[in-house]
């Protein structure tokens, strides 16, 4: 005949079942919103890129311009958000843009200065954007270049994290002479460059630099938009 447990040995396993339930229920917790994410920031990508199609069907100037025209244009001395609003706004529904301002901080915890979402335009879904100049260095070409603009996603808006990598991520807005195109790719990068690469460069839990993070979109687009497994990836 089996000894029946104790009081106290009842305590104890009811105790570790429910820290094995709260570890598994915490995992799932997990799993599904890096699905949301994903799921959203696809779904911003793709809304950038039917902006810029419905704007060529229009001929809207931001499509017939040709890079150098693009660098010598008053276009790229628009505020950050003055591209946006006259060139995507148009052909996107429901997105507004916000009297406020968050933070958002590298995949290291660091301030990223350069993603902080300041006045974002933001959709009923809270996906928001925020555009922003740049210029900087093409390692193919060994050139210097101001052709490039960078799109900031926030997929759940103010609600936090607000980290790169996580809900935050970087798109490129690159107008060449083949016209606009929307990359994950970080500018001045080859597009040949390796997974191993992208997560060295810009997308790790060790970088200090406050660009870390601008190559994690690139990474989950090459994962078929889902967030990977794999340890390196600094969810």
């Amino acid at each position: 005949m089996k000894k029946a447990l104790t009081l106290p040995e009842m305590i104890i396993l009811l105790g570790v079942i429910g820290i094995i339930a709260i570890m598994l229920l915490t995992n799932l917790m997990k799993n599904h919103q890096k699905k949301v994410f994903a799921l959203r920031l696809n779904q911003a990508y793709s809304t950038l890129n039917n902006a810029i199609k419905m704007a060529e069907a229009e001929e809207n100037i931001l499509t017939s311009m040709s890079k150098d025209d693009y660098i010598n244009s008053s276009l790229s001395e628009n505020d950050q958000n003055g591209l946006f609003a006259e060139y995507f706004l148009p052909y996107m529904n429901n997105v507004t843009k916000l009297t406020t301002t968050w933070k958002t901080y590298t995949p290291a915890g660091k301030n990223a200065d350069f993603a902080s979402m300041k006045n974002p335009y933001c959709a009923n879904n809270a996906i928001c954007y925020k555009l922003i100049q740049s210029a900087g260095y093409n390692q193919d070409t060994d050139e210097t270049f101001l052709d490039y603009t960078y799109i900031i996603i926030d997929v759940n808006g103010q609600t936090g994290p607000n980290k790169v990598g996580c809900d935050t991520y970087y798109f490129n807005l690159k107008i060449d002479s083949q016209g606009p195109k929307i990359e994950c790719i970080p500018h001045g990068i080859s597009a040949s460059i390796t997974i191993d690469e992208l997560y060295k460069l810009g997308c790790n839990k060790t970088n200090s630099d406050w660009t870390n993070g601008n190559t994690c979109s690139e990474i989950v687009k090459r994962n078929n938009w889902k967030i990977p497994k794999d340890s390196r990836y600094p969810w």
